[in-house]
C-alpha cells in the first residue's frame, strides 16, 4: 500500500468518528441539564454559555477565569483562539421547566467542558464538566453547582 493511500485510508477511518474520540480522547460529558430555581439570579433570566475547548492550554486558561471575565472578554476569545473553542449560548429565566442539552459531534471531541453564568452577584460561576457524563446543573439564587448522575434526575 502506497503512502498515499495509507493517508486517504486513515483519513476515511478516523474524521466521521470524531478523530480519535473512541480512542479515549475528548470529553466524557454527553448530557447537560439546566435547572433555574425560583429566586435565582434575583428573579432575573441567567445568561449561560456552554465553552467546548480543543486546546489543553487555553482549557488551563479558562480554568481561571470567572464568569464575569469570560463574559467580558469573550469575544475577543472567540476571535484570537478561532477553532480552538465553541460556544453555545443560553439563557435560561427562573421557574422553567428543566432544558436538557445534548453534547454531540465536534463538542464531544473538545479536551474540556466549561459552564459560566453570568450571575449578578459576585463569585466565580464556572463550572467544569467534562469528567461528567450526565450532569445536572442547578442555578439557585446566588451559586451554580453541578450535580452527578442521571440528567433526567
Amino acid at each position: 500500500m502506497t503512502v498515499r493511500k495509507l493517508v486517504l485510508f486513515l483519513t476515511l477511518i478516523l474524521l466521521p468518528g470524531g478523530c480519535l474520540s473512541g480512542l479515549g480522547g475528548g470529553i466524557e460529558t454527553r448530557e447537560i441539564l439546566f435547572q433555574v430555581h425560583e429566586g435565582a439570579n434575583d428573579g432575573y433570566a441567567i445568561e449561560l454559555d456552554i465553552v467546548y475547548v480543543h486546546d489543553e492550554a487555553l482549557a488551563k486558561k479558562l480554568e481561571a477565569y470567572s464568569a464575569r471575565s469570560w463574559f467580558r472578554q469573550k469575544q475577543l476569545l472567540i476571535a484570537s483562539h478561532a477553532g480552538a473553542l465553541s460556544v453555545r449560548q443560553l439563557e435560561r429565566p427562573p421557574g422553567l421547566p428543566p432544558k436538557t442539552i445534548e453534547v454531540a459531534g465536534r463538542q464531544r471531541d473538545a479536551v474540556a467542558c466549561f459552564v459560566f453564568a453570568n450571575y449578578f452577584a459576585r463569585g466565580e460561576h464556572r463550572l467544569r464538566l467534562d469528567r461528567h457524563r450526565e450532569a445536572r446543573i442547578e442555578l439557585g439564587p446566588k451559586a451554580i453547582t453541578v450535580v452527578d448522575g442521571p440528567a433526567g434526575s
